[in-house]
């Protein structure tokens, strides 16, 4: 929008100086219709490159943002990961006993007849 606005005051400088020229206007004229132009411009551009400053910062801030929560997603991954590996081994660990233990009953009652009479 601002950079709009420049353009539409040059092209309005051109018109009012061009006017003063064929109106036979004053140096003096013509230079304060340049002087006001110029100065209107001016500040049009230092407010791009304020608003321009102003998206960078916050780009930066964003930026970081970004990395303390990717770094912040790794460790809880990182953490998981670990978590459940110790959990799939206990889970392993644990059906491994269950299964020892059945196969003592298993054998145990192998071993145990009935006697029936008939």
């Amino acid at each position: 929008m601002l950079e709009f606005q420049i353009l539409k005051l040059r092209e309005k400088f051109g018109v009012e100086y061009l006017t003063l020229v064929s109106d036979d206007g004053s140096v003096e004229d013509l230079k304060e219709c340049l002087k006001k132009v110029l100065h209107e411009i001016e500040i049009r551009q230092q407010e791009i490159e304020d608003n321009l400053a102003e998206i960078h910062a916050k780009e930066l801030e964003l930026n970081k943002k970004m990395n303390r929560t990717r770094e912040s997603i790794d460790t809880r991954r990182i953490f998981k990961d670990s978590t459940d590996k110790s959990l799939n081994e206990l889970l392993k660990k644990k059906a491994k006993s269950r299964q020892e233990n059945y196969q003592q009953v298993f054998d145990s009652s192998s071993s145990f007849s009935i006697d029936r009479d008939d």
